[in-house]
C-alpha cells in the first residue's frame, strides 16, 4: 500500500514538472502578444513583468527537480539495501549448507572411529576374540552381542566405547535438528538428507536393530547401555520420519 502511494505521488510529481516546464516555455510567447503588451504599457519594464510572472513557476520546477533527485537517491538506496539483504541471505545459506555438509562428514568419521576392545576382565578368559579391537559397525555389533551374552560383566571394558557411541548418536540428532531448521533451499536439503540416509541405510541401521534386538533378549542391563538403547530408539524413530519427509525408500 505504501509503495503504491509512493508510485502515484511520483507520477503526479512528474506531470507537474512537465506542466511547469511547458508553462515556462509558453508563457513568454503569450506575454508578448499585442493585447498583452498593450495591457503592460506604462506599467513598468516588460522583462521584469515576465520575470515576475514566470519566476514562481521556475522556482516550483527547481523544487520539483530537487525532490526528484532525492527520489532517485531513495530508489538507489532501496535497491542497494535489497541487494545487500540478498547477499547476506545467500552467504547465510552457503554457510549453513557447508556446516551441514561438514556435520555429515563428522558423523561418518566418528562412526569409523568407534573402537571396541573385547574381553579385558579376568572373568572373561574364555571370551571369544578376547583382546581384539573392532571398529565402526563391527564394534557396535560386537558390543551388542557381548551385552546380550555377558551383561554388566563387560562394563569396565566398554565405558569409553559407550560414551563414544553416545557422542555419535548426539551428532546424528543434531544433524536432524539443524537440517529441519536450516534455511537452505529444499533441493539442497533433499541432497543432504539423502546422503545421510544412504549412509545410515548401508552402515548404521543394521547395528541399531541389533542393539534393540539384543536388549530385548538380554533383559536387565547396565544404566549406560540402557541410555544407549533409548537414544538408539529415538534416532531410529527420527530417521524413519526423515525417510518419509524426503521420500527415500528404506532397503531393510
Amino acid at each position: 500500500m505504501k509503495k503504491d502511494n509512493f508510485l502515484r505521488y511520483k507520477r503526479r510529481s512528474r506531470w507537474i514538472l512537465l506542466s511547469g516546464i511547458l508553462l515556462v516555455v509558453v508563457s513568454p510567447f503569450l506575454l508578448i502578444q499585442p493585447a498583452v503588451l498593450q495591457f503592460f504599457t506604462g506599467k513598468g519594464d516588460i522583462g521584469s513583468s515576465i520575470g515576475g510572472i514566470t519566476g514562481p513557476f521556475v522556482g516550483m520546477i527547481g523544487a520539483i527537480l530537487v525532490y526528484l533527485s532525492f527520489e532517485q537517491q531513495i530508489e538507489a538506496n532501496q535497491t542497494q539495501r535489497k541487494a545487500l539483504r540478498n547477499e547476506i541471505m545467500q552467504n547465510q545459506i552457503k554457510s549453513e549448507y557447508e556446516t551441514l555438509d561438514k556435520h555429515l562428514t563428522e558423523i561418518k568419521d566418528e562412526f569409523y572411529k568407534l573402537k571396541y576392545r573385547r574381553g579385558l576382565l579376568a572373568i572373561q578368559l574364555n571370551h571369544p576374540h578376547r583382546g581384539s579391537i573392532l571398529e565402526g559397525g563391527d564394534a557396535i555389533e560386537a558390543y551388542s552381542h557381548d551385552i546380550k551374552n555377558y551383561g554388566d560383566q563387560i562394563y569396565l571394558d566398554t565405558i569409553e566405547f559407550e560414551y563414544g557411541v553416545r557422542y555419535f548418536f548426539l551428532l546424528i540428532n543434531t544433524f536432524h535438528e539443524q537440517l529441519t531448521m536450516s534455511i537452505v533451499p529444499e533441493q539442497q536439503k533433499f541432497y543432504l538428507a539423502r546422503k545421510f540416509l544412504y549412509f545410515y541405510e548401508s552402515k548404521i541401521k543394521w547395528q541399531m536393530q541389533l542393539l534393540n534386538r539384543h536388549t530385548l533378549e538380554s533383559g536387565e542391563n547396565g544404566e549406560q547401555f540402557t541410555r544407549i538403547h533409548q537414544e538408539a530408539l529415538a534416532i531410529m524413530k527420527k530417521t524413519e520420519d526423515t525417510y518419509k519427509l524426503y521420500q527415500v525408500e528404506p532397503i531393510i
